[in-house]
């Protein structure tokens, strides 16, 4: 082991958020012979005025969206552009007093400090804050889009970030000029601040479109995550703590989230398609969703269905042991981690050629991938695997497994982190 290194690690959400995230980041720094700290005196405070603030920010976007809606609209009558999407950005340059006091908050001296969220709460001011106080490397987890744009989290198809954010068509109707503003100081900042984006391949393929990090260095690593707490265990057991008794059929397991991106709807419509060509299939599938609960969805689809709501850590490790494969639909998403989550769990995946499957599914091996938005295809992937045999859905269970303890452990992530460090201090 090379130096041990004090690394301070700052976020917007909480340590817990998302199945303990950030945890796993704390428990592969320290495994690994680290000194961590997460946060400093006062955070959970600003962590709980950030999450104020987001939900502000969502709020507006429901009272103002359909003027929104007729603002884009009409510039796309008249000029032949606009997309129907709008969003909020602050100045880059500009965080408000809350994100200033953070810095000086922040005590003692770090070898390393590590973003894991950032949003609402960390600006490319604060980055350049933070190295100019600490003078150590900074490390971003590459989790949306953010870090590659002038202020939108995701893309929605625009693809106007490799021109600098210009015209911004969703924004610079009301602040012209702030989008590309912001974008030109994030070069800026990024270039001098020993600064590096871990992404997996599929968001690196948006980064290096952007200008902003032409100066900067990426890191291409998959999510990392405790390997000894997402972890197999018993299926038939889990089965049973979760009130699914005598089922010896096949559980698809899903998260249930109707925003468009995370393409619920693809999910319902490969379902239905499958039973329809195979109607047998319908009293041998269970569909089983932990997150949004959608009324009615038992009489939507033709299988019988769980829905388990909001979940703990340790039910969601107990929904995924019980699952024979789960079902990632999203068509815009830089992960989802819960792909990676099941895999630890010995789940095969079924997944859209998108985020974080990329770098951990092989297509037949250890699950299935679909082309982007194909529903078709996407259901005829869902139907292979219905139709291979147990043993041949067990050998996927032990590849996704093994492919989880390769690019998802906590040593991968921890070697990955130290690299960094010592490109900067070599």
């Amino acid at each position: 082991m090379g130096k041990k290194l004090k690394i301070l690690i700052l976020s917007s959400y909480s340590k817990d958020y998302s199945a303990g995230l950030g945890q796993g980041v704390i428990a592969m720094l320290q495994n690994a012979g680290h000194d961590v700290t997460w946060g400093y005196n006062g955070i959970e405070e600003q962590i709980e005025y950030i999450r104020n603030k987001r939900e502000k920010h969502l709020r507006n976007l429901d009272k103002y969206r359909l003027y929104y809606k007729l603002i884009f609209a009409i510039k796309h009558f008249l000029f032949g552009k606009g997309k129907n999407t709008f969003f909020e950005i602050s100045n880059e340059e500009k965080p408000d007093y809350v994100s200033k006091l953070m810095v000086e908050k922040i005590e003692g001296n770090y070898d390393l400090i590590y973003i894991l969220f950032s949003s609402f709460m960390i600006s490319a001011k604060i980055i350049k804050e933070l190295h100019d106080k600490f003078n150590c490397p900074i490390i971003a987890s590459g989790i949306d889009m953010y870090y590659m744009t002038g202020g939108c989290l995701f893309l929605n198809g625009c693809d106007n970030y490799k021109n600098e954010c210009r015209n911004c068509p969703g924004h610079t109707y009301f602040r012209k000029g702030l989008s590309h503003k912001n974008y030109l100081y994030k070069k800026k900042v990024y270039e001098a601040s020993e600064f590096t984006l871990i992404c997996n391949t599929w968001m690196s393929r948006f980064v290096k479109n952007s200008r902003i990090f032409e100066g900067a260095n990426i890191l291409i690593k998959s999510y990392t995550l405790d390997e000894k707490l997402f972890c197999p265990h018993d299926r038939f057991v889990s089965r049973e703590s979760l009130g699914i008794n005598r089922f010896d059929g096949i559980i698809m397991m899903t998260r249930c989230d109707l925003n468009p991106r995370k393409g619920f709807n693809y999910t319902i419509e490969a379902i239905k398609l499958i039973c329809k060509e195979q109607p047998a299939l319908k009293d041998k599938l269970i569909l089983l969703t932990v997150g949004e609960i959608v009324d009615n969805l038992d009489r939507i689809l033709p299988v019988r269905v769980e829905q388990k709501g909001k979940v703990s850590t340790i039910d969601l490790i107990k929904c995924y042991s019980a699952s024979d494969i789960f079902i990632s639909s999203s068509t815009d998403d830089a992960g989802p981690s819960m792909v990676n989550q099941a895999m630890a769990c010995g789940v095969p995946i079924l997944s859209f050629e998108i985020g974080t499957a990329i770098d951990v599914v092989t297509h037949g091996v250890n699950g299935y991938i679909a082309s982007l938005c194909n529903q078709k295809e996407f259901a005829r992937c869902m139907l292979s695997f219905l139709q291979i045999t147990k043993e041949e859905r067990e050998l996927m269970r032990l590849k996704a497994r093994e492919a989880a303890l390769k690019y998802n452990s906590l040593e991968a992530g921890a070697k990955a982190i130290e690299s960094v460090y010592y490109k900067f201090r070599s």
